[in-house]
């Protein structure tokens, strides 16, 4: 075999070890000086020679590598050598023989993460393989490929993730009959290259990936910030919230220095005392818990206030300003009868309840309030008065009849004359023995004169009368009044008897 068929040999061989995967730096390619102990065992050669690189010094490169690794622990790696061996003849001669050799092996690295740590810069290991070489000299018959295996130590000694040097010895068994086992040592530097494997899929190698299952971004080395808040997931306590530093990358949504999952009330400022929550009226209990947040108030009543003092929060209370009973909502019963005072006709006097508070001194079902005659048992009818035995009521007309017969007026006026006093007194004094009755009071004149003039003078007669009984003590309710003017004549107004007559004041009982 001629040494042109070599390079096809040896790309053979680095294109089936670049296949390999890693999960670091996929790919390795290094070269150095290379030096071999070969033993020939031949009739025509002296044995055990020892060959220094005798290649123009040892600092030429002459031994070169190619690999990829599997996995942590395993890599493959294709090598391919050349060295010249000197031998002496039995004759004393010196030959040199071109010696060209290429393996393909399986490394198994010591730096794994489980006997060193994977990113030691002490990186040991253990290597075996197959190969070929090949020896040539000027004798034809004498040019052979031996097949060979071999088994090695070594170690790279990195200087950086990415340089370093390796050094390596091994022992070479050639599986021909005629070849000769020797031994090979190589010194050089190694450079590793490649991205490496990408578990999580975001860019970032695994061997500087800091979370290699999970996809991140450059800034943190691979680890993911969901929340795009510049804190790590790893580190971020609400990692899909974007949040602060300060809360462990948590977002504080009020302002108020407490984190929102520590924050019982996260969107209203509050207090730290609080656990968040505001208390908008300063009355040490927080809004939640206040059933009067915006009015300072009492514990006891969870935050409201009890303005009248009554033991019923205002809330609650329905007379806030008049201390009352809980049992009328807060509101007083100041007479104590039962009934509270708004609804008391007579708040200030027990009463009965069916007379919604009011007493009735006489019992006749008709409250004071409400009787014309209190001290005397009577009917609704009469507003509580007796009732006038129609004999009684007789005599009570004739009597007030005559005397209005002689009330009497200035000319042409409704000024009574001073004469009608003690007249008009008799028909009072009758009024107040009977409360219970009702009078119509009207006036009347003559025709003589102007009609609308008669009017107007016998409406003002009759309410002049009125407004005496009313300044003497009868109730206003009691008495009503009119004017006639002169539509209803009682005599003949031709003469003057009759005009008199017809000049005059009538009072009548009102029938109920």
């Amino acid at each position: 075999m001629k040494l042109r068929y070599l390079p096809l040999m040896t790309l053979g061989l680095l294109i089936g070890s670049i296949s390999a995967q890693n999960v670091d730096h996929p790919y390795a390619f290094g070269f150095g000086a290379h030096f071999i102990d070969y033993n020939i065992e031949d009739d025509g050669y002296t044995k055990d020679l020892f060959d220094s690189a005798d290649i123009n010094g040892a600092w030429v490169a002459n031994r070169y590598t190619f690999g990829g690794s599997i996995n942590n622990s395993f890599s493959m790696e294709a090598s391919l050598a050349a060295a010249s061996i000197s031998t002496i003849s039995k004759g004393n001669i010196r030959e040199t023989f071109l010696w060209c050799g290429v393996d393909l092996g399986l490394r198994y690295q010591f730096a794994n993460g489980y006997m060193l740590p994977h990113d030691s810069w002490f990186a040991p290991y253990l290597a075996g393989g197959v190969g070929a070489n090949y020896l040539d000299s000027d004798d034809p018959d004498a040019t052979t490929l031996f097949p060979e295996g071999e088994i090695a130590i070594g170690t790279n000694l990195w200087l950086t993730p990415m340089f370093g040097i390796n050094l390596q010895t091994g022992y070479t068994h050639q599986f021909s009959e005629t070849g000769s086992d020797y031994m090979q040592h190589a010194v050089g530097l190694v450079i590793r290259f490649g991205k490496g494997e990408d578990k999580d899929g975001d860019g970032i190698a695994n061997w500087e990936d800091s979370c290699p299952d999970k996809a991140g971004i450059p800034l943190f080395n691979g680890c993911p910030d969901t929340d795009s808040d510049g804190i790590t997931d790893a580190m971020d306590a609400c990692p899909t919230e974007n949040g602060l530093l300060q809360f462990n990358g948590c977002p504080d949504s009020d302002s108020d220095g407490l984190a929102d999952k520590d924050d019982a009330c996260p969107t209203e400022k509050g207090l730290a005392k609080f656990s968040g929550c505001p208390d908008s009226d300063n009355d040490d209990i927080p809004d939640k818990d206040d059933r009067c947040p915006k009015d300072k108030g009492l514990k006891e009543f969870n935050g409201c206030p009890d303005s009248d003092g009554d033991g019923i929060a205002d809330l609650d209370d329905a007379c806030k300003q008049e201390k009352g009973l809980a049992k009328f909502g807060g509101c007083p019963d100041t007479d104590g009868d039962g009934i509270m005072d708004k609804e008391d006709r007579c708040p200030r006097e027990r009463g009965e309840i069916a007379l919604k508070g009011c007493p009735d001194s006489d019992g006749d079902g008709v409250a004071d309030i409400d009787d014309k005659c209190p001290d005397k048992p009577g009917i609704k009818a009469t507003g509580g008065c007796p009732v006038i035995e129609e004999e009684t009521k007789k005599a009570i007309i004739e009597k007030i009849n005559f005397a209005a017969k002689s009330i009497q007026f200035e000319s042409g006026s409704d000024v009574i004359k001073k004469s009608s006093y003690p007249v008009l007194d008799q028909i009072v004094a009758i009024m107040i023995l009977y409360p219970g009755t009702n009078w119509s009071i009207e006036g009347h004149t003559d025709d003589q004169g102007d009609d609308k003039f008669n009017q107007e003078l016998s409406d003002k007669r009759a309410a002049a009368v009125k407004n005496y009984f009313g300044s003497k003590g009868v109730a206003d309710a009691r008495l009503s009044s009119a004017g006639f003017g002169e539509t209803k004549p009682i005599a003949d107004n031709k003469t003057s008897a009759g005009r008199a007559q017809n000049r005059r004041v009538e009072i009548k009982l009102v029938e109920q």
